[in-house]
């Protein structure tokens, strides 16, 4: 019974935590001085004929198990702690969301609600067509709204700021009849005047609006295939102006021959001439006409000869 390992020693170690714990329950309740006292018994019962070497084994036995047990319970209670923590996240969460279907779901609170909401959106689109800076944090409105003015908002700028750049170009490029600083301030406001209509719900304002977005859709193209046509045209009229074949037949000499030296210096004189030109010079002087003719389609209605 005094062996000093294996599974008697564990077994002596057991029953004497096991003898403690059933004093400890049995005086649940009463005075601490009692309690100690009887445990104290248990003990001296316990130990009684044992050698101090196997008494020592099974206290320090009986304390290492009592001492994990103790650290076992404070990892439990930590970790149930933490499970209850992530549980009544979660509780709050499906509350949030319950409310929140609740209250999308009244039938007589959001007819109001939504329509001062699209009021407030409203005014503040009406704000930035006219230049004004309206931050969505300044309309007070709930998340979701406030990421749908955001989202309109921007379509609204870069339509409102394309188009003026479109028609800022084409006023520096001098296309178009009569473009001139006065005539572009007075497109800028037609441009957010269209806009505007639209928003004060204008008859016929939402077509005008389709067409003027369909015309600005294409000019990204339009552009590209003028500076095509202006290449294509420009060259050739750039070719031309060196053509040999005129020179040659304007440097014929007195007996009818070529006059080499007169035509080698009409050539190179041509040419200086033309390699001399500033880019600019060579712009107006050959690629601009077909270019700026081009690009006037834009100004057609779509399907430019109808």
């Amino acid at each position: 019974m005094e062996a000093p390992g294996g599974a008697t020693a564990d077994d002596a170690t057991r029953g004497l935590v096991e003898k403690l714990k059933s004093v400890r329950s049995s005086l649940e309740g009463r005075p601490d001085d009692e309690v100690q006292e009887a445990l104290r018994q248990a003990l001296r019962s316990e130990m009684s004929g044992l050698s101090e070497g196997e008494a020592g084994r099974r206290l320090d036995g009986a304390r290492d198990r009592l001492v994990g047990e103790a650290r076992d319970r404070a990892r439990r209670a930590e970790q149930l702690e933490a499970e209850v923590r992530r549980l009544t996240s979660q509780l709050e969460e499906l509350r949030a969301a319950a409310a929140g279907s609740k209250g999308a779901g009244r039938a007589g609170a959001p007819a109001g609600d939504a329509s001062a909401t699209l009021g407030t959106i409203r005014d503040a689109l009406r704000q930035i067509t006219q230049g004004k800076d309206v931050p969505s944090e300044s309309l007070g409105l709930p998340a979701s709204e406030s990421r749908l003015f955001r989202l309109v908002r921007e379509l609204l700028l870069f339509a409102l700021n394309f188009e003026r750049g479109v028609h800022g170009l084409l006023l520096a490029i001098e296309v178009g009849p009569g473009l001139d600083s006065r005539m572009g301030r007075q497109q800028k406001k037609i441009i957010e005047n269209r806009f505007r209509a639209c928003l004060d719900d204008e008859e016929g304002s939402v077509q005008a609006l389709k067409e003027a977005l369909a015309r600005n859709s294409r000019f990204v193209l339009q552009l590209n295939d003028a500076y095509a046509t202006a290449i294509r045209h420009g060259t050739r009229s750039l070719l031309e102006d060196i053509d040999p074949q005129p020179i040659v037949d304007s440097s014929q000499g007195r007996l009818g021959g070529l006059n080499f030296e007169k035509a080698w210096k009409a050539f190179t004189d041509r040419y200086a001439d033309l390699s001399s030109l500033p880019p600019e010079d060579t712009w107006a002087r050959f690629y601009q006409d077909p270019f700026k003719q081009k690009l006037a389609d834009y100004l057609e209605p779509e399907g430019g000869g109808k």
